[in-house]
């Protein structure tokens, strides 16, 4: 839960600081909302998400293992968050 609520932090400050918003943007400017719109991030921003993520696996001292499936769940969520998937209404 520390590791998801570092990366909302990390969102947060890519969109409320415009020098990180300027790398950001490029997610938001996807002219068709799919699910490549999940994985479309500046390369500048990919690293800096890399480092901070990073930073914090070792300061929270987390187990690889937990930090791969973290990464599996974070990645297929993006996709289908971003995918733009008709559900029905008693699911969604």
């Amino acid at each position: 839960m520390l590791l998801d609520f570092t990366i909302y932090v990390q969102h947060a400050m890519f969109h409320a600081f415009p020098i990180f918003w300027r790398l950001h943007m490029m997610h938001h400017t996807d002219l068709d909302f799919d699910t490549t719109t999940g994985v479309r991030f500046h390369p500048l921003e990919i690293l800096l998400s890399m480092a901070i993520k990073i930073a914090a696996v070792f300061v929270l001292a987390i187990m690889p293992l937990a930090v791969v499936l973290f990464e599996i769940l974070l990645n297929a969520t993006s996709l289908f968050n971003h995918g733009n998937v008709r559900l029905p209404q008693p699911i969604d």
